[in-house]
């Protein structure tokens, strides 16, 4: 048996909380920090971005087709009732086809940006590593062109 360190009653060995005033029994390990960067890593979960930009895309995407699929499903089952003669549905119908339709729309768009705006990122970065001299692609972080040695600005 152990004794809680802030109001000294017994404790079972296993105890990593006291019973009577939930003081924590176990050292936290603090962990080393390290200088270097640390990359995310996929456990399992989902995809990992090393890019806030199109994690927080891919999730909006997700969303959004989530809830347009649900506006569409239920506007399909809407449209039974309505065909059989049920007048009232018709209304309904429409607005969820036209609402899920919307979303489907501006996913697509949010979507299309991102892609369009990745492609002039990357163009950009290509240009960066280009010889003005030769024209030859270098490898990112080179000082000088590796085909004909003039120096990368």
């Amino acid at each position: 048996m152990k004794r809680c360190p802030s109001c000294s009653i017994e404790v079972s060995d296993r105890s990593r909380f006291c019973a009577l005033c939930g003081a924590a029994l176990v050292e936290k390990e603090h962990p080393v920090r390290s200088k270097e960067k640390v990359m995310p890593h996929n456990d399992g979960h989902g995809p990992v971005s090393a890019d806030p930009e199109k994690s927080s895309i891919e999730l909006r995407s997700t969303l959004l087709i989530g809830l347009a699929g649900m506006l569409l499903f239920f506007s399909f089952g809407f449209l039974l009732p309505a065909v059989l003669g049920v007048p009232a549905f018709w209304p309904v119908t429409i607005i969820l086809f036209l609402a899920g339709t919307v979303l489907l729309t501006i996913r697509y768009s949010i979507v299309s940006r991102y892609k369009k705006r990745a492609t002039e990122r990357k163009a950009q970065v290509m240009e960066r590593y280009k010889c003005e001299y030769c024209g030859g692609q270098n490898s990112e972080g080179t000082q000088k062109c590796q085909f004909c040695g003039a120096p990368l600005w």
